[in-house]
């Protein structure tokens, strides 16, 4: 991961998480493919799904999310092919939305950020979570806006300033598209230092462990929230 998490530091810098924040305020992103060789967290059909072999996330588990790695900007698809993506560090201006693509698909505004799991069969997973759909970009402006509040309450050299979510999602009927439309919650479960150390009484709190999930068949046939098209799933490799 791009400034790696469980890279031992004592915190980040003050100036860089004013500009973080700063750029918070200024983004327009409110209310996959194209990872650039990472690992891609997407969320189809109600499942949340990594990796080309499509893992389903162990239910429960707890994600950090690196906040020195939020980015904002726009992309386009067209029949279900990425044909053009701008994205810059949450501190740097997006550009305007470009106007109509020649394929005649028109751009989106988008975000993304970098998760790491901090438990379960999935600890020390890395993922990147980009996201252009109405529901996704809303759960991220929420997510930018709670770290925006942290800074300003507690000040830029406060340590616990990188929020731990479990992945959720909700659904309604799409009555325009037919099929189900179904949009992330990024629950937000306490607050860590880079280090991953949780803020607490005694300042390490243990995150509780997930409930190891029961056998089932997930089926991924329902409308995706998610640009890029699902494959088919894969059993997950033991891990070592």
């Amino acid at each position: 991961m791009a400034n790696e998490v469980s890279k031992k530091v004592s915190a980040l810098p003050a100036a860089l998480v004013s500009k973080i924040a700063e750029g918070i305020g200024r983004s327009q992103i409110g209310a996959g493919a194209g990872g650039y060789g990472q690992t891609l967290l997407r969320l189809v059909g109600g499942n949340w799904l990594f990796g080309q072999g499509n893992d389903k996330v162990q239910e429960g588990s707890s994600w950090l999310a690196n906040i020195t790695t939020l980015k904002h900007g726009d992309c386009t698809w067209h029949e279900s092919q990425l044909v053009d993506e701008f994205m810059v560090e949450m501190w740097a201006d997006a550009r305007p939305l470009p106007g109509t693509h020649a394929t005649g698909a028109t751009p989106k505004a988008q975000a993304s950020v970098e998760l790491k799991c901090m438990n379960g069969e999935d600890a020390g997973m890395q993922v990147l979570y980009k996201t252009s759909s109405l529901g996704g970009t809303n759960a991220m402006h929420d997510l930018k806006e709670a770290v925006k509040r942290r800074v300003d309450e507690h000040g830029a050299e406060f340590p616990y300033l990188f929020p731990v979510l479990q992945l959720g999602s909700t659904s309604y009927p799409n009555k325009r598209y037919g099929g189900t439309t179904y949009n992330p919650v990024l629950e937000r479960v306490g607050w860590a230092d880079i280090n991953g150390e949780l803020e607490g009484d005694e300042g390490t709190p243990a995150v509780a462990e997930p409930t190891p999930p029961k056998p089932s068949k997930p089926s991924l046939k329902a409308v995706p929230d998610t640009e890029a098209p699902a494959t088919g799933q894969r059993r997950r490799p033991q891990r070592a």
